[in-house]
């Protein structure tokens, strides 16, 4: 995670934990789901720290291979 910067790492586990939070919560006051306080969003965090660097890593591919194809076309 070295090209991951701390900060914006910061925002993604802050963002993950919020929004599966309120999931639960609704869960909780739809009475529809399994309203699991703790496990889930403690899972979930990780997952979306792992999906970001996984779209960080393929949209840095994809803009060197497109700034690529723009030099040979020169």
């Amino acid at each position: 995670m070295q090209g991951l910067g701390v900060r914006k790492l910061k925002w993604v586990i802050l963002i993950a934990v919020i929004i599966s939070y309120s999931i639960e919560f609704s869960q909780l006051l739809t009475k529809r789901g399994l309203f699991e306080l703790f496990d889930d969003p403690f899972h979930n965090a990780p997952g979306a720290i792992i999906g970001f660097t996984l779209w960080r890593m393929i949209m840095k591919r994809c803009l060197e291979k497109s700034e690529g194809q723009a030099i040979r076309q020169k």
